[in-house]
């Protein structure tokens, strides 16, 4: 795999870390969260930033806490 798209380590954990963060957050940060990845995702996926799948993944972890609150 070419490492050479990120500036950070790859951290194997993001996944699961993420998920345990957003359930800290409150709903106010999650909805902003949401929205700003998904714009990310939307103007990335224009250009080819390999880091769409990122921030696809965001919006979706986002949306799912917000779900498991009953917020959506």
């Amino acid at each position: 795999m070419n490492y050479a798209y990120y500036s950070r380590p790859v951290n194997p954990n993001w996944h699961s870390e993420t998920i345990a963060r957003f359930r800290t957050l409150s709903v106010d940060s999650l909805e902003y969260i949401r929205s700003d990845s998904r714009s990310a995702a939307i103007a990335g996926e224009t250009i080819n930033n390999p880091k769409c799948g990122e921030y696809w993944d965001t919006y979706h972890y986002a949306t799912d806490e917000l779900k498991r609150r009953g917020i959506l």
